[in-house]
């Protein structure tokens, strides 16, 4: 993700239709396994997921970058400098 300027941000995550995707893809994989479908089966059925997932990540520029936001646990490159441990909270599969 590029960010349009360096600076610490605070955002909000949030997703839709996760549970019921889950909820299809875990039929299928126990129905894959009662009646030994192929990968090929399994990757079908789950492009067929009635179910759609959304994720949206909402980030705001909340200030310039100081030396407290120098952190040895952030990843580097563009996500660098984010605050409040958005930079290691990874969004759901």
């Amino acid at each position: 993700m590029n960010l349009p300027r360096p600076g610490a941000y605070e955002g909000h995550a949030s997703w839709t239709g996760r549970d019921a995707a889950a909820a299809y893809y875990n039929a299928s994989l126990q129905r894959a396994a009662g009646e030994q479908w192929t990968p090929d089966r399994i990757g079908a059925s789950w492009q067929q997921c009635p179910a759609a997932e959304q994720y949206t990540l909402d980030l705001w520029f909340a200030r310039e970058s100081g030396p407290e936001d120098e952190d040895d646990d952030q990843p580097s490159g563009p996500l660098r400098g984010m605050t409040n441990g958005w930079a290691r909270a990874p969004l759901p599969p």
